[in-house]
């Protein structure tokens, strides 16, 4: 789906600074702004990663049984769904933050973080 460029504030994440992204009519950039952008962005880049880390078994058993439960669905089948889940969301973001380029400023804070 192709929108407006106007619809967000944010035109562009290919930009190289996070200023440089935003729409020219947006002039309320804010040291707080700036900071729940960068843990948004953190937030999907970790979610990416969570298979993958040493925790990610932990997790997965702590919550298996009270999804089951509260989705009534068998514990096998929630492993399963938020296996099949974090894969997609991984591979989607990957796809995503990769044709944003090197200079994004996204990109950036991705590595950065890392």
């Amino acid at each position: 789906m192709i929108e407006a460029p106007e619809t967000y504030v944010w035109e562009s994440l290919q930009a190289a600074t996070w200023e440089a992204g935003a729409v020219e009519s947006f002039k309320a950039f804010t040291p707080a702004l700036r900071e729940y952008s960068i843990a948004g962005v953190l937030h999907f880049e970790h979610l990416a990663e969570l298979r993958s880390s040493m925790q990610y078994e932990l997790v997965k058993r702590r919550r298996t049984s009270e999804l089951a439960l509260s989705l009534e669905i068998s514990p096998v089948s929630v492993q399963q769904n938020l296996d099949r889940f974090l894969q997609q969301h991984a591979m989607e973001w990957s796809a995503f933050t990769d044709d944003l380029g090197p200079t994004s400023f996204v990109r950036q804070w991705i590595d950065k973080a890392s």
